[in-house]
């Protein structure tokens, strides 16, 4: 039987099989989704373990997405002093130490014990090598909650916001950098499936990420998501990781840089980052990062 959305509720949505797994496609909202038999505790494929590797963010202190990450905060942090961050799904650590070379008071939560090797200095003793669900005591409060390309991989996503909001300093946000359905690559995925379809298969998997991803998200998608559990869009934008962070290869590389400039064209991105708050009215740090853009 055909799926419905989990996010708008069209029925009939079409599915693409694969022999680990499938991936579901709504034509309305345009969220992606997977449903696969076991997806596992390592979240992360071997594959990309250069992305994991903080030595690949290059120089931290001028990495795009985190500047523009504390940029938006910059108000928070001026009038409540060094920010208390949780980064769930901390991967290789380079986040908590960026936060840790600025002042800030940052932990992560990470499923995968195989990274443990991988934190940089001063990072290890900071991080729970553990699934988030089974973390008893998160500590906190925390003016913000991380997910910096986690929350794509993690099929009961939304219920954990709310698991996680009361480790929130009242007013506190969400941060989500997640996969962004709307862009090139994408497009083009889906135009094959009809073009010629064994390649488009192909291409639909490597875009998804299948069998490591749960979800990937339009903005609508992730808007009507986060309300159907009880939250809301403070802002999204989207962008782009440096192509340098996803390989070592020139060629590779500047075939990247191709499909981000379309992106810009578009006015779209691959990533989208959205700050997100319990619905309702909106506290002190939450209006301050939202008047911070």
């Amino acid at each position: 039987m055909s799926p419905a959305c989990p996010a708008c509720g069209h029925a009939g949505c079409r599915t693409v099989a694969y022999a680990d797994g499938e991936i579901c496609l709504c034509p309305d909202c345009r969220l992606q989704w997977s449903r696969v038999a076991w997806r596992g505790d390592c979240f992360v494929p071997t594959d990309n373990l250069r992305y994991l590797d903080p030595d690949s963010l290059g120089n931290a202190a001028s990495y795009p997405p985190y500047t523009r990450f504390f940029q938006r905060l910059a108000a928070v942090a001026q009038a409540s002093g060094p920010l208390r961050i949780l980064d769930i799904g901390s991967g290789g650590g380079g986040f908590v130490a960026e936060c840790l070379r600025r002042g800030h008071d940052a932990r992560g939560v990470e499923a995968d014990e195989s990274l443990r090797s991988m934190q940089p200095p001063g990072v290890l003793e900071r991080v729970r090598f553990s699934r988030v669900e089974d973390v008893a005591d998160l500590g906190g409060p925390y003016h913000c909650i991380t997910f910096w390309d986690s929350f794509e991989h993690m099929e009961g996503a939304f219920a954990l916001l709310g698991r996680l909001a009361p480790a929130l300093e009242p007013g506190g946000v969400f941060y989500l950098r997640v996969n962004n359905s709307r862009e090139t690559f994408n497009f083009l995925s889906l135009a094959m499936l009809g073009l010629c379809p064994p390649v488009g298969r192909r291409l639909l998997r490597g875009c998804f990420n299948l069998p490591h991803h749960a979800w990937n998200f339009s903005r609508r998608a992730m808007e009507l998501l986060l309300n159907r559990h009880g939250f809301r869009v403070l802002s999204a934008s989207f962008d782009e990781t440096p192509a340098s962070r996803l390989t070592a290869s020139p060629a590779f590389a500047l075939a990247i840089r191709a499909v981000y400039a379309l992106n810009a064209l578009l006015g779209t991105g691959k990533v989208g980052n959205y700050f997100v708050v319990p619905a309702g009215a909106l506290p002190e740090v939450s209006r301050r990062a939202t008047t911070n853009s």
